[in-house]
Parts: structure tokens; sequence; C-alpha cells
């Protein structure tokens, strides 16, 4: 595993936080809210969270249910910091968590933090993104019912809500299968092919690297964090 962040060329702090374990085979990524207070004690609760679990993740059944019920309690934990004085007050983060053992890959996300997976020419971004503009897309909610003020890059589903709901989901991986786990400071200045053409073309070590020097010169309008896999 690689990962690396940086604040990027805007943002007066970086928000984002990440971990990974090679040896446990656990990656995660968390995007604390830009413009809430504390966005980076959100994302940093929510990696220190996993991390400090990282132990007690199920080697058999019942990952799925341990990786969601993980996020919810870290939801929690985050709400009642948040609420523990007024400067903390909706503060909130994404999360995209990676486990994977023997041959299935296990993810987790809440918000529009990322997993891509990688074979041979071929990039596919795993996660869906909990917006405005996917949930148009996939008629959860309807136009009428949003207001024109808000954008459709604006989140529905984050770690430090009342509404926080993860994605869990698995399957069967080979060998020399990549996944990345990114934030939106990448791919809102770098598209797929982009990023397909990174780690196709660069040795498995370096492309944290250039995906982040890629990002920043393409603009760097956010925070860049990205961790790399390789099955």
């Amino acid at each position: 595993m690689v990962g690396g962040s940086h604040q990027g060329l805007v943002r007066s702090r970086n928000e984002d936080n990440f971990w990974f374990d090679s040896k446990k085979n656990i990656a995660v990524v968390a995007d604390g809210l830009g413009g809430h207070q504390r966005g980076d004690l959100a994302s940093q609760m929510v990696v220190d969270c996993i991390r400090e679990n990282s132990d007690m993740f199920p080697s058999g059944r019942g990952v799925s249910d341990f990786m969601k019920q993980l996020i919810l309690n870290i939801n929690t934990q985050v709400m009642d910091k948040a609420y523990s004085e007024p400067s903390f007050y909706g503060m909130s983060s994404t999360v995209a968590c990676i486990y994977y053992i023997d041959d299935t890959v296990y993810i987790a996300n809440v918000g529009d933090s990322r997993v891509y997976l990688i074979v041979e020419n071929n990039i596919w971004q795993l996660t869906i993104d909990h917006n405005i503009g996917t949930s148009l897309q996939r008629k959860l909610i309807f136009k009428d019912k949003v207001p024109k003020t808000i954008s459709d890059k604006a989140l529905t589903n984050v770690v430090g809500s009342k509404r926080c709901m993860p994605d869990v989901f698995s399957f069967k991986v080979e060998k020399n299968h990549i996944f990345l786990a990114v934030t939106d400071g990448v791919f809102n200045m770098l598209n797929t092919k982009q990023i397909l053409k990174i780690v196709t073309q660069s040795k498995f070590e370096d492309i944290v690297d250039i995906i982040i020097k890629d990002s920043n010169q393409s603009g760097g309008i956010d925070n860049i964090t990205v961790v790399g896999c390789l099955v």
C-alpha cells in the first residue's frame, strides 16, 4: 500500500486525513467538510477510530456488518464531539475504507470520497457519491424539491449527521488488482482517463506522488489525498 496527502494550492489548511496498514490490509481516507468548524478534527477522528479498531476486523463472516456498525459508532462519536462545544458544532467528514482478506475486498463509504478499481487498462468507480446530483440521477429526490441555490455537489450523507448511512459492499478480487481511495481534491482535478494513465504508466510506488503533483498542476483547488492498494 502507498498513500499521501497534500494541502493543495488554495486551501489554508489540510482537512483530509488517511491511514493504511499493509499487514492488516486496511486503508482509509477521510475528508473533513470545508466550511464547517474543525473539519480536520472530524476526519482525524474517523481515521483514528478505524485505526484503533483495526485489530477487530473479522477474518471470516460478518465483515460487512462490522464495517457498517463501526462507521455508525464513529458517526455517534463525531456528533457527540460536535455538540461538546460551540467551536465544534457542525463538524463532519466523508470516509472511504478498503479492507481485503483472502480473495475478497470489502468497501465502506459515506459522502463523496471515492474508491476506484484499476484492472489492466480499465478503471471503474466502485462507490456512489452521496450528493444532490447523484440523488437526482437515481431519483431518490426530485429537482423541484431542491432549492436552486444548492449545488449538485452538496453532500446528502456524512459522518457527523443523524442521517449517516454507510454503503458497504464486497466482491471477489484477483492478483494485481489496484484499488485507489481518494478525496474530491483528486477527481475534481483529474478525470478517470487521467487517473488510469498515471496508474498504468507508472511504478506502483510512484502513483501517489504523481497523482498529487498532477492534481496540483491542474489547479489544486482542494486538499488532495490518495491511498493505493495493490492486491
